[in-house]
């Protein structure tokens, strides 16, 4: 028996054979397969990733004695567990692969050679515009006057990338005393370094 073609809007659900509506019949876009999904704005899409997806950790790699206070632009070196894009650097300036919440984590390892006790800053600057850079953590620890005597200072922070041409990090020291305390620096392992970790979107 010829039915003849429906009406508009008169097919219901019920009238529809279970598991008979297939990925040809839909209008969504995007790639159709096992590994999408369908969204509400009818787009197949991946899932979201998971978990962290960027590491990248910079180590100093030779000793040097502070001054006064500078940025460190030299001796870095990428290494240790990286995990996704890495980060960049230049000139001791660190640029983001990407935007997101970035955790930044440093560690100074410090050794007095000579004379009195000091007071050391461990400094974390960064910039929004790539130009102006601001104080976003300042730890201090003070070393004795023992001889050979050593010492560490670490500090981190949470550093919101929104662009990624201009959001960058630099990693500046200060020292009570010029040339009483030597930065120790090694490629083997995790002693002077800093270290990005991204959390999630921004």
């Amino acid at each position: 028996l010829d039915l003849g073609v429906p009406s508009d809007a008169t097919v219901s659900t019920a009238k529809i054979v279970d598991a008979n509506v297939t990925l040809a019949k839909l209008s969504a876009t995007g790639t159709k397969n096992s590994t999408t999904f369908l969204r509400g704005d009818n787009t197949f899409n991946a899932p979201p990733a998971s978990g962290i997806e960027n590491i990248s950790t910079f180590r100093m790699t030779t000793n040097f004695t502070m001054t006064t206070g500078a940025q460190i632009t030299a001796n870095w070196s990428a290494a240790g567990v990286s995990l996704g894009t890495a980060i960049s650097e230049s000139s001791g300036t660190f640029s983001f692969p990407q935007t997101g919440i970035y955790r930044v984590e440093a560690n100074f390892n410090l050794v007095r050679v000579q004379g009195d006790s000091d007071y050391i800053e461990l400094n974390i600057k960064g910039t929004t515009d790539n130009s102006s850079y601001a104080d976003l953590l300042s730890h201090w620890t003070h070393i004795g006057d023992v001889a050979d005597q050593h010492s560490c200072i670490y500090g981190a922070i949470i550093f919101d990338v929104t662009n990624t041409t201009n959001d960058k990090i630099r990693l500046h020291y200060e020292s009570q005393s010029a040339t009483n305390i030597r930065v120790s620096g090694t490629n083997g392992r995790d002693g002077t370094y800093i270290r990005f970790i991204r959390l999630g979107d921004t």
